[in-house]
């Protein structure tokens, strides 16, 4: 266990750095040039729902301002990338969800990136493949467990 407050410090050093080795900025600008991150983020999780959801939600998904979700629920709109439409059930309910273009630009995007991992992926033993994998889940279930604020993990 002394060797846990080191642990922390390497995953800390190292996750930005997986970050920027991503190059999610020049994904994104293959999709769409000039979609912001922000954008993108929004954009996927409109796409997980594949429903109109109400842009409160939005705030606490993605645990960001009321503000600042709508301002980026109003950029996405102005490039028509989402539709807006008041709820049936309470009309001061705004929902948004994709329109047809904003589907294309994340399909794009996801197209981009399975592209780009398949260069990498095949050109390693199947062995490789296969830890890789595991480790990119168990990074999942870890952010998971990070975006909850869990003070345990949890299996």
């Amino acid at each position: 266990m002394e060797d846990f407050p080191l642990q922390i410090k390497q995953i800390s050093k190292l996750l930005p750095k997986i970050i920027i080795n991503l190059q999610a900025a020049r994904l994104i600008d293959e999709a769409r040039p000039g979609l912001t991150t922000s954008q993108l983020i929004v954009l996927l999780s409109l796409r997980e729902k594949d429903t109109a959801i109400p842009v409160g939600n939005l705030t606490e998904q993605l645990s960001i301002s009321f503000p600042a979700v709508s301002g980026i629920v109003d950029r996405l709109a102005m490039e028509k990338l989402i539709k807006r439409k008041r709820s049936n059930k309470d009309r001061r309910l705004v929902l948004v969800e994709l329109s047809g273009e904003g589907k294309m630009v994340v399909e794009k995007l996801l197209v981009t990136l399975e592209k780009l991992l398949s260069n990498v992926l095949t050109k390693m033993p199947l062995k490789e493949q296969e830890t890789i994998i595991k480790a990119i889940e168990e990074v999942f279930k870890f952010s998971v467990i990070l975006s909850r604020g869990d003070q345990t993990a949890q299996k």
